[in-house]
């Protein structure tokens, strides 16, 4: 299927792949991979189903997969054996058009606008993320990061319950949008200790999960040290390769970690 692009966002691991950061992301490749659109073309397979029509509205799944392997078959289609993703393996939506398999492709309801339906992608990754964490209405869970994933793993760790969210960011014009979005607490690395400030929020004990939406070395060993013994550690950020972590406090604190 062919689709215009009508909006495509700037995801965070694809402006460290502009940058030349992002082992994933490397330029030439077209860039993008959450988007919407209308419908240009399409192929004979998926006419033929009678599903989609010239100027449908659309947005995508950006992972491109089998549907044959173990994983797929299984309802994991994230671990496919031969993924490929746009603006990593496969030409991204930063372009006028973007084409993949019609089986990948969602219509977007009459009430949701194109610019809307952009945000699908960040949206389900938020909601995974939040997922993995597992939290309880009473937990406390910290969120390091507010880029637009981190305040929409916020929105989405609300779903569950959580009032005790703590945010934590460098810029405070995205802390006001934290707050303004249900963040209980602040943190601004640049004033204090992120660590220390969590410790004393929490009476010493740690959160109960700590959710790393900036994939920085720091942050990552932060989500670990902030958690208390049986928390979830849960790293969704793709901005550095590799890490060290503090694997021995890890263990021994039980800490689940994705």
């Amino acid at each position: 299927m062919l689709i215009r692009v009508a909006y495509s966002g700037i995801c965070c691991s694809e402006l460290s792949g502009y940058l030349g950061k992002n082992s994933l992301r490397k330029p030439p490749m077209i860039f993008g991979h959450e988007f919407s659109g209308t419908i240009a073309a399409i192929g004979s397979r998926a006419e033929a189903g009678g599903r989609w029509h010239i100027g449908q509205r659309v947005t995508a799944n950006p992972l491109v997969t089998c549907g044959h392997c173990e994983p797929c078959l299984s309802g994991r289609q994230q671990l496919c054996l031969s993924r490929q993703l746009l603006s990593a393996a496969l030409p991204g939506s930063n372009a006028e058009y973007v084409k993949l398999p019609a089986r990948f492709v969602y219509a977007v309801p009459d009430e949701m606008t194109l610019r809307q339906a952009a945000m699908t992608e960040p949206a389900a990754c938020a909601i995974r993320a939040a997922e993995l964490a597992a939290p309880k209405p009473a937990d406390t869970v910290l969120i390091l990061g507010m880029v637009p994933i981190g305040l929409l793993v916020l929105q989405a760790v609300q779903q569950y319950g959580v009032r005790e969210i703590i945010a934590v960011d460098m810029n405070e014009e995205r802390l006001a949008i934290a707050r303004a979005l249900g963040a209980k607490h602040l943190i601004c690395p640049a004033a204090v200790d992120t660590l220390e400030e969590v410790k004393r929020l929490t009476g010493g004990a740690g959160v109960h999960a700590a959710i790393d939406a900036v994939g920085a070395g720091l942050t990552r060993k932060q989500a670990v040290l902030a958690c208390r013994g049986g928390g979830r550690t849960v790293f969704t950020g793709l901005h550095e390769e590799e890490s060290v972590l503090p694997i021995n406090i890890a263990i021994a604190r039980s800490l689940i970690r994705h």
